[in-house]
């Protein structure tokens, strides 16, 4: 009798342990279910370096970047929606902000809303998203770049572009009197420099170095680039990107580095240029300007900075050749 009755008890708790368990999972897997709560921008309230956009949940999915010509600020919230009473416009009139523009970009069944908040701006500045619960602050300050504070006079261009024009009809340079010198490429060593030789016994000028292939996208794949037709630029918070817009994947291309000014060279073998124009003035991130032209059997793009030239890469896409520099 004993015995029946603990096995009985036995077999309860049993029972009692798997409802246990179909109710945890129950209720783990609703609590999984539930969507996260999507944002409404309430508020937005901004200064001459700074805007504060509050919401009714935290503003996660926020994408900053920067586009030049005018200079703007874009941020993009997606899955985000706009309360009713927000204005389309906010002037500012300050310094670097001028105007924030709020507009609603309609989403798709695949492509939630977002919200886009564009800061319209009097100069190139650093900027950082500082979020606390609902409330999203952004504080614009002024990019350090170094450099020299006056503007580099545009002779000096003229003259890095004679020495440019020079190694490319004779195959060797002269340093002129400026100072302005072309360094051997990366993967080329640094002879030790004579020490007062007399003019008639100097060594002759350094032969142009070769051009380097790197060892993507061979040039005879199919969609491989034979033009360059535009020059594109973007900016994020710690980054500039220069896109060498192009009718397919750059094949070749060779860097090279020269100073005085500091430029990064990038020459292009088997492209022609096509490009409405062949300057391109920047002016922010340290970046001048982007010159190209024309030479026998390729492009050369030239990108000049108002500083030292900074950390950059290569990558290849569909329609040219991305160079992504870094941003201090």
């Amino acid at each position: 009798m004993t015995r029946n009755r603990t096995s009985k008890v036995i077999w309860a708790l049993r029972l009692l342990l798997i409802l246990l368990v179909i109710f945890a999972l129950a209720a783990k897997k609703e609590k999984k279910a539930k969507p996260a709560e999507a944002p409404t921008i309430q508020e937005i309230q901004a200064t001459a370096t700074q805007v504060t956009i509050q919401a009714t949940a935290p503003l996660v999915k926020a994408t900053p970047f920067i586009l030049g010509d005018p200079i703007r600020l874009m941020i993009d919230f997606k899955d985000a929606s706009l309360a009713a009473g927000v204005p389309a416009s906010i002037p500012v009139g300050g310094n670097p902000i001028q105007t924030v523009e709020v507009t609603t970009l309609p989403g798709s069944k695949t492509l939630p809303s977002t919200v886009r908040l564009q800061l319209d701006l009097s100069k190139d500045v650093a900027y950082q998203l500082q979020p606390s619960g609902n409330t999203l602050v952004v504080v614009l300050t002024p990019r350090q770049v170094s450099g020299p504070a006056a503007p580099i006079p545009e002779d000096i261009y003229n003259k890095a572009k004679a020495v440019e024009e020079q190694l490319y009809t004779t195959g060797h340079y002269t340093p002129p009197p400026s100072g302005i010198h072309m360094p051997p490429a990366a993967a080329m060593t640094q002879p030790a420099a004579p020490t007062q030789v007399a003019p008639e016994l100097a060594p002759p000028p350094p032969a142009a170095p070769e051009l380097m292939p790197l060892p993507q996208a061979p040039p005879t794949v199919a969609g491989t680039a034979t033009q360059v037709t535009d020059i594109l630029y973007r900016s994020s918070e710690h980054r500039f990107q220069i896109l060498i817009k192009a009718n397919g994947v750059v094949g070749k291309y060779s860097p090279l580095t020269l100073d005085k000014p500091n430029r990064l060279v990038i020459d292009l073998p088997g492209l022609k240029l096509v490009a409405h124009k062949t300057t391109y003035p920047i002016r922010q991130s340290g970046v001048q300007q982007v010159r190209v032209g024309t030479h026998p059997n390729q492009t050369r793009v030239v990108i000049d900075f108002s500083g030292p030239i900074p950390t950059y890469s290569f990558s290849r896409a569909k329609q040219g050749l991305v160079v992504t520099l870094s941003l201090p």
